[in-house]
């Protein structure tokens, strides 16, 4: 999954997330012949491109730039090797960790920008699912123990109720 795209003189740097989900780049150098950019001119000039328009039908001409500009980029991106355009532009998740921080609650929820209450845990779950807990006074663990038999009646409920509702919006 593509995360950036920049240009430093004649190279590019494409950002992407790969299939374990981990930051990666890669770099291709731009020849000289890659270093221009459309521009719009009159259909008699003889530098006009004899097959390619632009979005109105207007011609267009190769004119040399130092930097390509977005719709060049996009150009140059599409014309990659499909197995580079597949790493890049595939349906890849980065690894993503889930935050949540919980504040002791006086008279009403608090305000997340006055922050007035102190945080009481903060919790991170990672992309292997494991949950860290971080407390500021000691954890008592009993309450997390799981009811493995009431966790299956819940998960029972749950399972019924998608169904009715599937059957009911499929009629």
């Amino acid at each position: 999954m593509l995360l950036d795209i920049t240009q430093e003189d004649r190279q590019l740097w494409v950002s992407y997330f790969n299939l374990d989900g981990k930051t990666r780049f890669k770099t291709y150098d731009l020849q000289p012949e890659d270093m221009f950019n459309w521009e719009v001119c009159e259909g008699g000039d003889p530098k006009a491109d004899p097959k390619i328009k632009n979005w109105d039908g207007r011609s267009v001409k190769k004119a040399r730039s130092r930097y390509l500009n977005k719709y060049r980029i996009i150009e140059y991106m599409d014309q990659l090797s499909f197995s580079d355009r597949e790493l890049i532009f595939g349906y890849h998740f980065p690894k993503t960790f889930f935050v949540d921080i919980e504040v002791e609650v006086t008279d009403s929820f608090p305000e997340p920008s006055k922050a007035p209450n102190p945080i009481t845990t903060i919790c991170i779950v990672t992309p292997e699912k494991q949950c860290i807990v971080l407390a500021t006074k000691d954890l008592v663990f009993q309450i997390f123990r799981i009811n493995h038999e009431k966790l299956k009646e819940y998960q029972q409920k749950f399972l019924e109720r998608v169904e009715l509702y599937y059957s009911l919006i499929n009629k």
